[in-house]
Parts: structure tokens; C-alpha cells; sequence
């Protein structure tokens, strides 16, 4: 005989859906990418993007492609660099939420959920101090050096992209509550669900803001 507790944890364990194998394709396609690169574009950019590009002078539609071997490049501070760890860090937490699912006990489900919170929780740490960085020293001077171009949306964005990061604290308090593999379950789609907009972000800003520091005066 099991517990009450560990009966409902096996039952949820054998319990098959489309939605968790869903789950498990993406965190399994997500888990096995290189991250570390310099030009990450899988991600998916939204209309509202393509759309302020669009509207961009000629100056400053510089294509991705072109980026790297732009004369100024190099000598510029560019902020692709800085991005890499946060896609790696997202990852991670990935990685340690699908250990989560795979935990042969509720306990062990938990204390590997704590786990990707506490690791989640350094990374946006950082993330809040890299946007603190932007916010009031790098987008005022991309401003400067293009005075006539709205840059204004980078930090509704910044926004967006922190309502997007309450939602996944708030799955990962939930599941506190609920030792069950759904709450762990719903605590991975959200976490799917920031990767996205997580990646989103990063890519668009780089569009924007690369060009920016390769055909201004930033000084």
C-alpha cells in the first residue's frame, strides 16, 4: 500500500496527454540547442516589430547577416555578448524543471523545483540590473545619437517582458501548494511561455540596437 499522497503522485506519473508530450517535444528541442552562440535567432518576432523596423531610415536597417563583418563592429560595445547567459540561464532552468517532471517522489519533485526557482531568481537578478543598465545609461545615448528615431518602445518592452516574468513566479508559487505533477507541469508551460518571450525580446532588441551602435556617434 502507498500513502494517499504518493498514490496520486504515481497516478499522475503514468498519466498520458497530448499536452505534456507537447511539453516534453519542446523542452526536449529547447534542451538540446547551443545557446552560446553569438547570432542566436530562433526566436520569433512579432508583428509590431516588423513594423517599427519598417518605419527605420535606411541607416539602420542593417541586416543581421551583415552585423559581424561591419567595419564597426569591432570597437563598439555591442549587446549580442551580453545576452548569451540569459538564453543559457533559461535553459538551465528548463533542464532542472524536466528533472522535476521526471522525479520518482513528491519529494524529490519538490526540492528540484526549489531548485530551478533559486536559479531563476539569481538569473533575473541579473537580468534586472543589465535592464537597469539600459534603461538609464544605453538607450538615452542611442537616443542622442538618433534624436528623430522614437527608441520609446525598448522599455515598454522591458515592460512586457516583466508582466511575462510575474506569471512564471506566480506558477512557481502556486505549485509550493500543490505537490502534484500538474502544478509542476503548469510551472514548465510557464516557464516555456517566458523562454519564448524571453528570446523574443533579446532578438528584437538586438535588431534594433545593433544597427544603432554600428551607424551612430555614440560618443
Amino acid at each position: 500500500m502507498c500513502g494517499v499522497r504518493r498514490c496520486a503522485f504515481a497516478d499522475d506519473l503514468h498519466t498520458t496527454s497530448k499536452l505534456e508530450s507537447f511539453v516534453f517535444f519542446l523542452l526536449s528541442a529547447i534542451l538540446s540547442e547551443d545557446r552560446h552562440v553569438l547570432n542566436y535567432t530562433n526566436y520569433t518576432v512579432s508583428k509590431e516589430h516588423r513594423a517599427r523596423v519598417k518605419g527605420f531610415p535606411d541607416s539602420l536597417r542593417i541586416h543581421r547577416s551583415k552585423w559581424f563583418t561591419h567595419p564597426n563592429w569591432a570597437g563598439r560595445m555591442q549587446m549580442p555578448p551580453y545576452h548569451i547567459h540569459y538564453r543559457e540561464e533559461m535553459q538551465a532552468v528548463l533542464a532542472q524543471l524536466k528533472d522535476s517532471l521526471d522525479a520518482p517522489s513528491p519529494e524529490k519533485q519538490q526540492q528540484l523545483l526549489r531548485r530551478a526557482f533559486q536559479y531563476f531568481e539569481r538569473s533575473m537578478q541579473g537580468l534586472a540590473g543589465h535592464v537597469n543598465i539600459e534603461e538609464h545609461t544605453v538607450f538615452p545615448k542611442y537616443q542622442r545619437a538618433f534624436p528623430n528615431v522614437d527608441i520609446s518602445f525598448l522599455y515598454k518592452d522591458h515592460e512586457h517582458l516583466h508582466e511575462e516574468e510575474g506569471k512564471l513566479r506566480r506558477e512557481f508559487e502556486r505549485a509550493k501548494l500543490d505537490d502534484g505533477r500538474q502544478g509542476v507541469l503548469r510551472v514548465v508551460q510557464a516557464a516555456l511561455a517566458f523562454d519564448a518571450a524571453l528570446n523574443t525580446h533579446l532578438g528584437e532588441e538586438e535588431e534594433i540596437v545593433v544597427p544603432i551602435t554600428l551607424a551612430g556617434d555614440l560618443r
